[in-house]
């Protein structure tokens, strides 16, 4: 499923669709993010790098960090 999959037109969201997609409880909060008029191509994009370019290795990273977990704080990875 692309982003554009989630708008009728330019600047309006497909309810419906999104309504079909999302849990009930998130609903509210997608529909209140504002769209823009002018459309463009839906792209993939990773925002934790400056070119927007996704490496494995740093998803590991951040998922590894969201959680507050690194080699050198978690006792169970041990040095290698």
């Amino acid at each position: 499923m692309l982003a554009s999959d989630l708008v009728l037109t330019p600047g309006l969201w497909n309810e419906n669709k999104i309504q079909e997609v999302f849990w009930e409880v998130d609903v509210p909060t997608l529909l209140a993010i504002p769209l823009s008029v002018i459309a463009s191509e839906d792209k993939l994009v990773w925002h934790y790098k400056e070119n927007g370019v996704y490496f494995v290795h740093l998803g590991h990273r951040t998922i590894l960090n969201s959680k507050g977990e690194t080699e050198s704080s978690n006792p169970r990875m041990g040095h290698q």
